[in-house]
């Protein structure tokens, strides 16, 4: 018995590490774009670095898209949203490991775009070390995010605005990764 609550303790913990990301320290600045090969993998990375801000600070958002070998290929199978609270964010409180963009579509209500349950941060809950994390996105969803006239998100319990700038620059970057569908 005690042999069988061992293994199930061992299995636990196996599935609960399994559920974290590594640690993601930004390196992108605002606005920035980047393709990288990478070699060991034959995959090819298109990027978008954001830094939004809100009244409780600013936090970097990347949006990134692999694809099989040196020439990219159109379109994406996934999105991968990156993201990283800044340094001056308050290391004593515990995050929710929440990450949804609120969209206002130019209809009466706003939409929620809920990547909560695809998130995976770099702690495991309770803690005040979650600092980072990544989610998948649908190449529709992340169409989404693009055509909606304005963007608020909350990224781990801090509210945060995309620039008019920056949403300009993630249709931008949508055209390299995802085809154009109509409305």
């Amino acid at each position: 018995m005690r042999l069988r609550l061992m293994l199930a303790a061992v299995a636990v913990s196996a599935i609960a590490v399994g559920a974290q990301s590594p640690e993601i320290r930004p390196t992108w600045k605002d606005l920035e774009t980047w393709s990288r090969f990478v070699p060991t993998a034959n995959e090819t990375e298109i990027g978008l670095g954001l830094q939004p801000s809100g009244p409780t600070g600013s936090l970097a958002l990347a949006f990134t898209a692999t694809f099989p070998g040196k020439s990219p290929k159109l379109p994406a199978k996934e999105i991968v949203v990156k993201v990283a609270m800044s340094p001056n964010f308050n290391s004593l409180v515990i995050r929710d490991t929440k990450l949804t963009f609120v969209l206002d579509e130019g209809l009466p209500k706003l939409t929620v775009l809920d990547l909560s349950s695809r998130f995976l941060g770099n702690e495991l809950m309770p803690t005040t070390r979650l600092t980072s994390g990544i989610a998948r996105m649908t190449p529709a969803e992340y169409q989404r995010l693009t055509r909606a006239r304005a963007v608020k998100a909350n990224v781990l319990g801090a509210q945060v605005e995309l620039s008019k700038v920056q949403l300009d620059a993630m249709r931008a970057y949508g055209k390299k990764v995802v085809p154009v569908s109509g409305k």
